[in-house]
């Protein structure tokens, strides 16, 4: 126990020196959408909403979801939130501390095969694999790391319910059961412990060979089963696991709602493809991943698209790879099946964890050469972790360095573009985008991102032949197949982009309103489709059919703030057209009629500044509560104190209070703060007027009263 604490110290120090530098890293690519833009992570949103919806935050009943279901990830990450809200470091120095639990209970499962100094190695080893930083350092990796260390404390439970020709012990077995539904919550891959658990109980703990499993397989097809003394109880165990199993796997397609995630060629290009490229290219990429665990010098975030394009013919010399990677694993079986000894029951348990390094349990000789490679490899391996970490440190350093291994996958350009838009380097992120174009034509989100750059750029003929040729792009309507299924939900933002461009000309408002109908008739649930069209027909001043496609959009989405806000604002409709600005103080008509739908988007998102805008102005001019609309005005300040809107209508309460004095020094503040603003100038001059004139009308009256006051007293005198 002592040396297995102090190895247990060794392999925390070891994974802090090598990941200590991913704490200064920030979110980068999955990391945005799982974290920094999820809901689910906010205090607001109920607790139960995470187990109904997936990883990202999407309802998991929705078409549009990824169909990843991993609420206790999840949950951990809205623990961080609560914790550091959108503070990076906090995120991986949990996943950091994961990743050195997952290798104390590596090497605490490797004891049930291995030697505990080998299993030690073997541990260490797993800690500075360079591949592991993808997991561990990227933030969105916790699922792996949450998933494995419950994956590994199953099998560890599931040894204590086990023995050889012995009878199973209970509890342990069920407590394996309820470690593997916790291992799937965390990432579905947890599921698949239960096969490890099998393996584990014929050939480690009943340490079956294989020439006994085919004797029991033959007997029982020839109806004369011959049945070992372990069999049955085994049998009990492995089919208990199973049946749990399939009861999990059936629950998980429930969640799902019975449909899987919609993935187009560009995610996976090879399960578009016909027999036998299809599976030439699938069974190639079994020697590409086991070669990146044996040497992880290039080392890319994402593989998919064409980074690894299809084998079309038997004679690409690329199946050679395959055939010799088949060579080697059938020679392995062989002789991990042939006898039993410690050394094969090893080689069964890493193959099936899938790991590799097993090397001090094989038959190697020259053993100081075997120790020089593992210490080459320990240190080669800590190295290329330490600086892998580096990579991860922006989105623009991991695609770029994505990039370095991987020229022909598109979405790896496509996310530099996006890593220097944010930078609002318009001209070389239109380079990557159209990088995207050259490498993957067909690709219609990297004509999208033309065009929006384009856009970004001012130069709108550009971008709208950009739009048209993504719109060209996509696959003709074919009766009775479902369109949806063959374009990706973003992709339809091509209708959105073009619309948008297209109202910027008053005269082609007609026709954008046909582009948001093209797109809504093929996803109903485009939701930002039914925004636009309803902003459209605020411009062409029909404003009931506004209102009504706001309506249908909120059956779609009933808790979104920008249509409640924009229904509130079509609500307050002038006299010949509705105002979109903040300052609604004239020829207000039938403005009650949007106090329902601002009420309930406040009561939604309580920090809509807008919403506290647009109610504040009807507190002020139409319902004269003075008292609601400065509590108002004074939230908005207070989540944004250079908001100068706000700041004014502060002080237009204070005069409608007549808090003249107040008021002239709120406007003298806010003048201050936007001095190019002419409104602000002209009311706090009409303030400054009204001031003098109510105290040169308190002089006056005052001098009337010392006048008055003079007279009684002269009046006094005489009299006396």
């Amino acid at each position: 126990m002592e040396k297995f604490n102090v190895y247990s110290a060794i392999l925390c120090a070891v994974v802090a020196v090598c990941y200590h530098n991913a704490l200064d890293c920030g979110f980068v690519f999955d990391d945005m959408s799982a974290i920094v833009e999820n809901k689910d992570l906010k205090p607001r949103v109920p607790f139960i909403n995470l187990f109904w919806n997936d990883f990202w935050g999407t309802p998991m009943h929705m078409e549009k979801s990824h169909k990843s279901y991993r609420p206790l990830c999840v949950l951990t990450f809205r623990m961080n939130y609560m914790i550091s809200e959108i503070e990076p470091m906090s995120y991986h120095l949990i996943n950091v501390i994961l990743h050195a639990v997952v290798c104390i209970v590596l090497m605490k499962i490797c004891t049930l095969f291995m030697k505990e100094f080998t299993s030690f190695l073997a541990a260490l080893l797993f800690a500075v694999h360079p591949v592991h930083t993808e997991a561990v350092t990227g933030v969105v990796g916790r699922a792996e790391c949450l998933s494995s260390i419950f994956f590994l404390a199953a099998l560890w439970s599931y040894s204590r319910c086990t023995g050889h020709k012995s009878k199973t012990v209970w509890p342990p077995l069920i407590y394996t059961v309820i470690l593997v539904t916790i291992a799937m919550l965390c990432k579905e891959i947890g599921i698949t412990v239960i096969g490890v658990c099998c393996v584990y109980e014929v050939f480690i703990v009943q340490r079956a060979t294989f020439t006994e499993c085919l004797q029991i397989i033959i007997s029982t097809f020839k109806g004369k089963p011959v049945l070992p003394s372990w069999f049955k109880d085994s049998v009990i165990r492995c089919v208990f696991l199973v049946g749990t199993t399939m009861f999990l796997m059936v629950a998980r397609i429930k969640v799902m709602g019975a449909q899987l995630p919609i993935f187009t060629r560009f995610d996976n290009p090879a399960s578009m493809e016909p027999f036998p490229t299809k599976h030439m290219t699938y069974n190639y990429l079994l020697p590409v991943n086991s070669w990146i665990l044996i040497n992880p010098s290039h080392l890319c975030c994402d593989w998919t698209m064409g980074t690894i394009p299809v084998i079309n013919s038997l004679l690409d010399h690329r199946n050679l790879i395959t055939l010799l990677f088949y060579a080697i694993l059938a020679r392995f079986v062989v002789f991990m099946l042939s006898q039993q000894n410690d050394r094969n029951r090893a080689v069964i348990m890493c193959l099936t964890m899938i790991i590799l390094p097993f090397i001090p349990a094989s038959n190697l000789e020259l053993k100081a050469i075997l120790w020089g490679c593992m210490g080459v490899l320990l240190l080669t391996h800590g190295t290329k972790t330490y600086m892998r970490n580096f990579d991860w440190k922006s989105e623009y350093s991991l695609f770029r360095s994505a990039l370095k291994v991987n020229q022909q996958n598109a979405k790896l350009f496509n996310n530099v573009g996006h890593a220097l838009e944010k930078d609002q380097n318009w001209s070389k992120a239109l380079e990557y985008f159209q990088k995207a174009v050259s490498v993957q034509p067909d690709d219609i989100g990297a004509h999208i991102n033309v065009g929006r750059t384009y856009n970004n750029m001012n130069m709108s003929t550009e971008a709208e032949e950009a739009y048209m040729k993504a719109l060209h792009l996509f696959p003709p309507i074919i009766p009775g197949r479902s369109y949806t299924a063959r374009i990706a939900p973003n992709h339809l933002n091509v209708y959105l982009n073009l619309a948008t461009l297209m109202v910027k000309n008053d005269s082609r408002l007609h026709e954008a309103d046909k582009m948001l109908q093209t797109a809504v008739s093929m996803r109903p649930d485009y939701v930002q489709g039914y925004i636009n069209r309803g902003d459209i027909m605020v411009k062409l001043g029909r404003m009931k059919e506004a209102i009504e496609i706001y309506k249908t959009a909120l059956k779609y989405e009933p808790d979104n703030a920008d249509v409640y806000y924009n229904l509130g604002v079509v609500s307050l409709e002038l006299k010949d057209k509705c105002s979109k600005t903040l300052m609604l103080v004239n020829n207000l008509n039938k403005p009650l009629e949007a106090l329902p739908y601002l009420n309930t988007l406040l009561q939604n998102y309580p920090d809509h500044t807008k919403g506290m805008m647009l109610l504040g102005d009807i507190n002020v001019n139409v319902q004269k509560d003075l008292i609601s609309a400065d509590k108002h005005f004074k939230r908005v300040v207070e989540l944004e104190p250079d908001n100068i809107q706000a700041n004014h209508n502060l002080c237009v309460v204070m005069v409608e209070k007549g808090d003249l004095f107040g008021a002239e020094k709120c406007l003298t503040k806010v003048y201050n703060m936007a001095p190019n603003e002419k409104y602000i100038i002209n009311h706090l001059n009409i303030v400054r007027t009204k001031l003098n004139q109510a105290i040169k009308a308190r002089r006056e009256q005052k001098l009337k009263q010392q006048d008055h006051q003079q007279h009684h007293s002269k009046q006094s005198q005489t009299k006396n």
